[in-house]
């Protein structure tokens, strides 16, 4: 029985793009990167915390937008990629599963996918704006392949959203990754004892991976509370208000004030 995360990793291993493409491919290579993807994740999570430098900027998936656009439009896969995926995997259960997961990809991308609305007159649209269309494509990188939350990691270009697609297209490898996460942290202490810590920016960063608000909630709690006490200090010491004078008597000087004025008419 195949475990929800080796099936993951299978999928990762495969590629979302080339199952879209009707040309997935599952070797003996395949099935051995897969079987290690739990240890690949705390190496690169090791070799993360275990350096202040930063790797090199990983580059983008590729996307054709007029492409895509037709295969998250469909919203699952459609029976050619089908047939393609299960001839290229003898286990047919194994197929299903992966099968689902990109169908699971595909609606997902459907829901965020930057379209412009058609031309009235030639029913053309154009592309979205750039800006749009890299915010999908980070986001399609995960869906093409989830070690993609790792290598921006490395780079320190990983963004919260990414982590969010992540346990949503393949939320095992999101738990092995909390795991790890944790693993590898022990490691470091083991190694560099008790008061080793990330630098502030990598922490940072883990902390995007582990979907840990940036702000602390009991520092925020107690800040909180330190300035209504210094309000209610405040208050306590402050004068009391002034008596208001009778109605139609005048002020200081034999001059009304302007509420005085309002109230006698």
């Amino acid at each position: 029985m195949i475990s929800p995360l080796e099936v993951e990793a299978i999928f990762a291993q495969i590629g979302l793009l080339p199952i879209l493409r009707a040309r997935p491919r599952l070797g003996k290579g395949t099935l051995g990167a897969a079987a290690d993807a739990p240890k690949a994740t705390r190496r690169a999570l090791l070799r993360f915390l275990a350096s202040d430098a930063w790797e090199p900027a990983a580059d983008l998936v590729e996307l054709d937008y007029p492409q895509v656009l037709k295969w998250v439009s469909d919203g699952k896969l459609q029976p050619p990629q089908v047939q393609a995926l299960f001839a290229a995997v003898p286990d047919k259960e194994l197929a299903q599963d992966l099968a689902e997961i990109a169908d699971r990809a595909l609606a997902w991308a459907n829901g965020i996918l930057p379209r412009e609305p058609p031309d009235p007159l030639t029913g053309l649209a154009d592309e979205p704006a750039p800006n749009l269309l890299l915010d999908f494509r980070r986001l399609w990188g995960v869906a093409c392949n989830p070690d993609s939350v790792l290598n921006d990691l490395a780079d320190g270009s990983l963004f919260d959203d990414q982590v969010a697609a992540l346990q949503q297209l393949f939320p095992a490898t999101f738990e092995d990754t909390q795991t790890a996460v944790m693993d590898t942290v022990s490691t470091m202490v083991a190694r560099r004892g008790k008061g080793w810590k990330p630098s502030p920016t990598k922490a940072a960063y883990i902390a995007t991976l582990r979907q840990q608000p940036s702000i602390d909630g009991d520092l925020a709690a107690a800040v909180q509370a330190l300035y209504a006490a210094q309000a209610a200090a405040e208050e306590q010491a402050a004068p009391p208000p002034p008596k208001r004078a009778p109605a139609g008597a005048a002020s200081v000087g034999g001059e009304s004030t302007p509420g005085e004025k309002a109230a006698t008419g």
